[in-house]
């Protein structure tokens, strides 16, 4: 996918008019390049095929997260483990 397609903001809870600018512009963005494949020239069934295989990597995110909350817990518990 085009990476004009993915974006990322930070905008704090205080910023109404701000979050509403940022949705208004990207959702423009998003519109101008059309359904996900065709502006990048990608074939409907190789998208289908992309698409799933993305699914599929970001189940295993679950677990990653899982790891990473484990390991920030044993850091801030001064714990020692050897692998």
């Amino acid at each position: 996918m085009d990476k004009g397609r993915v974006g990322l903001e930070w905008v704090s809870a205080a910023e109404g008019p701000r979050f509403v600018q940022v949705v208004t512009d990207f959702s423009h963005r998003i519109r101008n390049f059309g359904p996900v494949g065709r502006s990048e020239g990608v074939d409907r069934q190789l998208l289908l095929r992309k698409l799933e295989a993305a699914k599929l990597a970001t189940e295993g995110m679950k677990l990653r997260a899982a790891f990473a909350k484990q390991a920030r817990e044993m850091k801030e518990s001064s714990a020692v483990f050897f692998l």
